[in-house]
């Protein structure tokens, strides 16, 4: 559905106040929901996705010279060839897990003044205003986990399907698995990340792990943050989802920052139900994020 086809889409395009007046709206509703990606951990010295695959192709001494803008296809075939490099399924998630958490020995009360973390848990905070409950995160790490739990949050971490849900302030899923740094925290049985890996989940429409994200982004009305959108699974699902939705729906909004904006890339986020936002600086996201809760309580 391009932009041009639907007006109320159209008018929301990288529109600051009409985007935070209507996230605000859904945020109240009880209706809105995050899917997150590495952007929101770089700043703990997490890697980005690029750099976690040159540490892993280092490791199992896979020869990589990846650019921006590299191919996605490109970069997987790499990455099985490190799953084939490795003795045992275990030797494999731990050079993932090694690189990783490389540059972080342990989690300490940095993350308290993090700006990313602390405009997350606003949104996640129970409050009469509304507040977030599910979260989607494509991250391996547990960041978020240490920091809710940090501020007594009762979580539940989702690392495979099927799993008995609880009650719980926030539910954090892990579609293609978890190699937390806590060992408080339990790793997933599987990891998606290198090519065979992906191509098995999308092989099987009815994975479980497939129907709980289109579930999620179909009932829900989505923040995307923190991600570069090459993951084969979450544009399969965004393409489900959007065909399943009248065209006035908004399905959600994708924050890019440090970019000025792309014309072809509003047309292709918005034909998916997607309005993109575009901030100058990385850094300006949380702020806007904070901006929603704020203006949630003036509509209580």
């Amino acid at each position: 559905m391009p932009a041009s086809e639907c007006p109320r889409l159209a008018m929301l395009v990288d529109n600051n106040d009409g985007l935070r007046k209507e996230l605000a709206h859904w945020l109240g509703e009880g209706a809105l929901a995050l899917v997150l990606g590495a952007g929101i951990s770089y700043n703990q010295n997490l890697p980005l996705w690029p750099e976690l695959v040159r540490r892993c192709c280092k490791t199992a001494k896979v020869p990589v010279r990846l650019t921006n803008g590299a191919p996605t296809d490109k970069i997987l075939d790499k990455l099985e060839l490190v799953h084939n490099r490795a003795d045992t399924e275990m030797q494999y998630q731990d050079w993932i897990r090694e690189a990783l958490y490389r540059e972080v020995a342990k989690y300490d009360m940095r993350i308290v003044n993090d700006q990313w973390l602390l405009a997350l848990g606003a949104l996640l905070m129970t409050s009469a205003r509304g507040s977030v409950s599910q979260v989607l995160t494509y991250n391996f790490d547990d960041l978020l986990e240490a920091y809710l739990e940090m501020h007594g949050f009762c979580i539940q971490t989702v690392t495979d399907l099927p799993a008995l849900l609880g009650t719980s302030d926030v539910t954090i899923y892990h579609p293609h698995g978890f190699l937390p740094l806590l060992s408080t925290h339990h790793a997933s049985r599987h990891i998606v990340f290198d090519r065979a890996s992906y191509e098995l989940r999308l092989a099987e429409s009815s994975d479980p792990w497939n129907e709980r994200v289109r579930d999620m982004l179909v009932s829900k009305v989505t923040i995307f943050l923190g991600l570069s959108g090459n993951d084969p699974c979450l544009r399969t699902a965004l393409a489900w989802v959007n065909a399943q939705l009248p065209d006035s729906r908004l399905l959600g909004v994708w924050l890019i920052g440090d970019r000025e904006k792309d014309d072809e890339e509003v047309e292709l986020l918005t034909s998916r139900g997607i309005a993109p936002l575009y901030f100058a600086e990385h850094e300006l996201i949380p702020e806007f994020l904070l901006q929603i809760c704020q203006e949630a309580v003036r509509l209580v």
